[in-house]
């Protein structure tokens, strides 16, 4: 039996020689996370990233999986210059979804069509500046549906939306005196991990002694028990 044990370790440890599953990743992205200033988003946002097919010389392709992620922040100021008191608004409009989509998997919604994302106010007193920046931090999820043969070839994924940015100062009483200034971006990022099976073109001959030493082993072990 102890014979046994040890050659069917053999076998094993053999056939590990020849196929390993092997993960590695490819990531692409857009913009600077937590910047108002990269990737403006406007009322026809769009940004399209392209992931790399998976290298076929490296083994057969067993596995894909795709995580996606994306970030909005906003910031800006609003000054009332009245002599009374009032109140700054400001936030962003989704007018359409925020989504990203491909034809290698599931589309993905991060906001959906008419929600109010990053919206603040605070009252002000004559001369008073409402400074604001606020970010959605990172949202997203892995993709479902993946089709792993697409991945043979390259695959973009299109991030978009159509949002509006709104600030304003309202005054409690008289004339609504002030100015505004908001920047809004957009960070979006890609992440596909490949998982396959490299196989060696060639045995080294450490992995044919083994596997012949197995063989050997298992064969013995048979003979003996019979």
């Amino acid at each position: 039996m102890k014979k046994l044990i040890t050659a069917t370790a053999l076998l094993l440890a053999s056939s590990g020689a020849f196929a390993t599953p092997i993960t590695y990743s490819e990531i692409a992205s857009f913009g600077i996370d937590g910047s108002e200033f990269n990737s403006a988003v406007s009322t026809s946002f769009t940004e399209q990233l392209t992931i790399n097919a998976f290298n076929m010389s490296l083994g057969t392709l067993t596995g894909v999986s795709v995580s996606v992620e994306s970030s909005m922040t906003s910031a800006g100021s609003i000054t009332y210059s009245g002599s009374a008191t009032a109140d700054s608004d400001h936030s962003v409009f989704l007018m359409s979804d925020w989504l990203v989509s491909t034809a290698a998997a599931d589309n993905y919604t991060f906001g959906t069509q008419n929600s109010t994302f990053l919206s603040g106010s605070k009252f002000l007193n004559a001369g008073d500046t409402d400074s604001f920046n606020e970010t959605t931090g990172k949202l997203g999820a892995n993709l479902t549906n993946v089709n792993l043969a697409a991945f043979t070839n390259n695959v973009t994924f299109d991030f978009s939306m159509s949002a509006q940015t709104m600030a304003s100062v309202t005054a409690h009483s008289g004339s609504n005196l002030g100015s505004v200034g908001t920047d809004t971006a957009s960070w979006g990022q890609v992440t596909v991990a490949y998982t396959y099976n490299a196989v060696a073109a060639v045995p080294e001959p450490t992995s044919i002694a083994i596997l012949a030493l197995g063989l050997v082993g298992f064969a013995a072990s048979r003979k003996k028990s019979a």
